[in-house]
């Protein structure tokens, strides 16, 4: 539904392609350390129960469907914004 050149910016969790469990793990210790067990046990019930995907996949998915990614940015090892133009 986007015309040629509209864009597209997408934040989401998206895993590294490498070491995901590690980084997961990671990131559940900070939210715990930083903003206490609740969160972090919301954010253990999201990677149990949601189906977020690897960054590979989530790049592909976007160029496939007609995007062309003009920058991205991952942070926090398991968080990915994507600015992207419809070609």
């Amino acid at each position: 539904m986007l015309k040629t050149g509209g864009q597209l910016f997408l934040a989401d969790v998206v895993f590294p392609n490498e070491n995901s469990d590690e980084s997961i793990n990671e990131w559940i210790r900070n939210v715990e350390n930083i903003h206490g067990k609740e969160l972090a046990e919301d954010g253990k019930k999201h990677f149990r129960e949601e189906y977020s995907t690897y960054r590979w996949i989530m790049e592909g998915l976007l160029e496939r469907a007609g995007f062309k990614i003009e920058s991205k940015t991952h942070y926090e090892n398991i968080m990915a914004n994507y600015i992207c133009t419809k070609a």
